[in-house]
Parts: structure tokens; sequence; C-alpha cells
């Protein structure tokens, strides 16, 4: 009967929404507010997540999907699936879910942001070198170096950087912003160069060269390093796959040529 009831209820539902809902307005005002919950989440992000979610396409829809999947998700769960059911640990597992993984998606794409801006880097350094040689002053040379040669994340922060600063945000407080968004060592190292030359009036260029050669010479080490290691990574999956893959095929050839000899 209870089932019956519910039955009922949903395809009465139905009914009146397909016949009486208007679906254009209703279209509309959900894809707006949706817009506007993204836009919420986005901001309240912390500052690593908002870099790791540049160039992600339709992200106020994905961020506002994050929020309302779980919320729906509880509320079908409230009303047609009571505690005795015994689905309240299923229920705290798919919120968990819906809410961590785009959280931990965000967090693996700001790592390899991070990573392409230090492989970036020395190459930058080397062109934004060049152009200091040829006479052209700091900032005319980062914003050459940013918009020549394939794109890169090093290239847009170098472009967000001249934006800022032709708005009127000071030069150092610029690049230390851009330190602030990667919190790494090699940014570091690169700001505080930038801001020791221009306080003593030193040759940025030497600087920036020796700066790229070390960046340099740091990648191929961990080149190396990884490729030290690739041996070693290797052992499990030949131990569990390969060598008994190999061993199966000779126990089965011998025990075949035994068989066919008797």
């Amino acid at each position: 009967m209870t089932v019956s009831f519910y039955l009922l209820g949903i395809v009465g539902a139905l009914w009146f929404s397909l016949a009486y809902l208007p679906w254009g307005w209703l279209k509309q005002h959900c894809l707006q507010g949706m817009l506007r919950l993204g836009g919420w989440c986005y901001r309240c992000a912390p500052q690593p997540w908002q870099i790791a979610w540049q160039g992600v396409s339709y992200l106020q829809y994905r961020l506002a999907a994050m929020v309302l999947l779980p919320g729906l998700y509880l509320l079908l769960w409230i009303v047609f699936a009571p505690p005795a059911h015994g689905l309240g640990g299923l229920t705290l597992v798919i919120c968990a879910l819906s809410l961590g993984w785009p959280l931990a998606r965000a967090l693996r794409q700001q790592q390899a942001r991070k990573a392409s801006v230090i492989a970036a880097l020395p190459a930058q350094l080397d062109l934004l070198a060049m152009l200091l040689v040829a006479g052209q002053p700091l900032l005319s040379s980062l914003q050459q170096s940013s918009n020549s040669g394939i794109d890169n994340p090093l290239r847009e922060e170098l472009r967000l950087v001249v934006s800022q600063v032709r708005a009127g945000v000071a030069v150092d407080e610029a690049f230390e912003r851009l330190s602030a968004r990667y919190p790494c060592r090699e940014l570091r190292l690169f700001c505080s160069a930038l801001h020791h030359a221009r306080e003593s009036g030193a040759g940025l260029a030497g600087i920036l060269y020796e700066q790229a050669e070390q960046r340099r010479q740091e990648l191929f080490l961990q080149a190396e390093k990884k490729a030290m290691e690739a041996p070693v990574k290797l052992m499990f999956p030949l131990l569990m796959f390969i060598f008994p893959g190999t061993v199966l095929v000779l126990v089965v050839t011998l025990a075949a040529k035994m068989m066919w000899k008797l």
C-alpha cells in the first residue's frame, strides 16, 4: 500500500510538472542560479585551487554541481529512505566523494601547473636576459618574453604580472603575488633577484643567466634521479605479472612435451 501510494504521488507530480510548469523560465533561472553559485564557490575557494581551475571549461556549472548534488542526494535520502534502512554510511560515502573528488583533482592540477611553471623557467629566464641585454626595459622585456613562443602557465603568469603593473600595482608587489601563488623555491629566488637588482642597480641579465643555468642543472638532476628510480618501481609489476606469465608459458610448454612423449 505504501509503495503504491509513493508511485501514485510520483506519477501525479510528473504529470503536473510536464503539463503546467513553465520549463523555459525555470531553465533560464536555474542556469543563472548555477552560474551565481559556481562563481561564489570559486571566489570562496583558496587561491591555489583558483589557480588550478584556470582554463577549465564550464567551471561555474561544475562547481555548482559539486555543491548541489550531495545536497540533493541527502534530501532524497531523508525523504525516501529512513535511517532504519541502514543507508547512512552509503550516503556519507557518496557525499564525501561528490565533494572530495573535484577538490582532489584541483590539487593535482595545481601541482601539475606548478611543475610546468618550474620546467619552463630556464628558457624563460634566458629569453628575458637576452631582451635585457639588448637594452629593453624590464616591463617591456616581460611583455615580449611572455607573448613569444609556445604558450605555457609561466607565460600566462608573467602576462598577469604585466597587466597588474600597468593597472597601477608596484612591480615588487606584483612579483610577490606571483611567488605567493606558486610557493616554490625557484620562483621565490627569481622574484628576490628582481627585487635585489631593482634596489641595488646591479646587472639583472647576468643574474638571470646564472639562475637559468642552475635551474637547468636541477631539472637534469631530477630527471636523472627519476630514471634511476624507474627500475626499482618496475620490480613489483615484474614480480607479480611478467615473471609469473613467463614461467607459466615455460611450464605449460614443458608439460605438453612430456605428455606428448608419454
